[in-house]
């Protein structure tokens, strides 16, 4: 082989190895990842990823005061396909799609923690932070569905009998509706999540969510706030990781 040869040689498997290098996040490029380009890789990691476990819980807490008991849920996808849920008010969704909600609906991404080890067991990972706001109207209209469509599902269930118990039924669900089409016309939703991802993988491994609805009633300003969150694990097969705990 000529000298010219081996230089050119050298210098395409140099080539090849910087370009590797980039693609696979190992580089410079790595570092030089925005907010949004995390949040892009880990839905495309979680939705290449065939099987995995969730699980999580929801705490509402009323404009009284009031903080209900925790509901729980938890789910497995396999062939990417949900294939068993468990929730206490009967919902099954898909994270993949949350996530992609989410991603659509954003008004403000940014790292807000970087590269700090998952846990104290020898060969944890590294994770990225995300806090992810929502654009408020984007929040506030999936809301007004949201709450409009639970309302609807208790229409549904009215008696059918022409009895003193429908007469009430009836009563209070009118008294709702007007109740609620009050306060949707004020109602304001701010959300607020964070996304925690293996730097590695690029795959989410916890995720929390903020939300804090303000509308009137009564004359009066009054806020509801919900905390969910949420674990990923035993992808294809691997232990549950405990990362994104405090």
């Amino acid at each position: 082989m000529t000298v010219r040869r081996m230089i050119t040689a050298a210098a395409i498997q140099a080539g090849l190895i910087t370009l590797l290098m980039l693609l696979t996040g190992c580089g410079g490029l790595k570092g030089d990842r925005s907010p949004e380009e995390w949040l892009s890789l880990s839905i495309a990691g979680l939705a290449a990823t065939d099987n995995y476990v969730y699980k999580g819980q929801t705490t509402v807490s009323t404009a009284e005061g009031w903080s209900y008991t925790p509901k729980s849920f938890q789910g497995q996808v396999v062939g990417h396909e949900t294939i068993k849920a468990q929730t206490e008010d009967g919902v099954t969704w898909n994270p993949v799609e949350l996530l992609k909600e989410i991603q659509a609906d954003h008004k403000q991404i940014e790292i807000v923690q970087n590269a700090v080890n998952t846990g104290a067991a020898k060969g944890a990972g590294k994770t990225v932070r995300l806090r992810v706001q929502t654009d408020e109207a984007a929040a506030s209209e999936k809301w007004k569905l949201k709450l409009t469509g639970e309302l609807d599902k208790l229409e549904s269930g009215v008696p059918i009998e022409q009895t003193e118990y429908r007469k009430a039924y009836l009563n209070e669900l009118n008294k709702s509706r007007g109740q609620l089409t009050a306060m949707l016309k004020t109602l304001q939703v701010r959300s607020e999540y964070q996304i925690v991802i293996d730097a590695s993988s690029l795959i989410p491994l916890s995720m929390e969510e903020q939300t804090v609805l303000t509308y009137i009633k009564d004359a009066e300003e009054k806020a509801e706030s919900r905390k969910t969150t949420m674990h990923f694990g035993s992808f294809d097969g691997r232990a549950v990781a405990p990362a994104g705990r405090k």
